[in-house]
């Protein structure tokens, strides 16, 4: 710890044990830095990195378990319920829909509905 500035420490860690303060101001006084002679200096430096890394793991695994989730609705309930809708719908449409001579779709113009199967 020698050269111009003895009490700092790769030039931004300051390291003084005879000060008694935990927060210092730093060398052009706009801001404060730990004393990391104090014990701790330590701890809250590595609680400042831990929770919010430990947040961001939380999170994440919360994200994967609602993806997880939405993924197991999708496949078991969501894909075979839209499989039965399109089915229904497909059976419903050929029920009311006619094609023309040309194969164009046209609508029954009476009330009593034709099913396919009566032609």
């Amino acid at each position: 710890m020698t050269g111009p500035y003895p009490r700092w420490v790769l030039g931004f860690f300051y390291y003084h044990p005879e000060d008694p303060r935990l927060i210092v101001p730093i060398r052009d006084g706009r801001d404060h830095i730990f004393n990391y002679a104090k014990p701790m200096a330590l701890v809250l430096t590595v609680a400042s990195v831990l929770l919010p890394t430990f947040g961001a793991i939380l999170m994440i695994a919360g994200l994967i378990n609602f993806f997880d989730v939405v993924m197991a609705n999708l496949v078991l309930i969501i894909v075979p319920t839209l499989v039965v809708l399109a089915c229904v719908g497909s059976v419903v449409g050929s029920i009311f829909v006619r094609e023309d001579d040309q194969g164009n779709a046209i609508l029954p113009q009476h009330g009593a509905v034709q099913v396919p199967w009566d032609r």
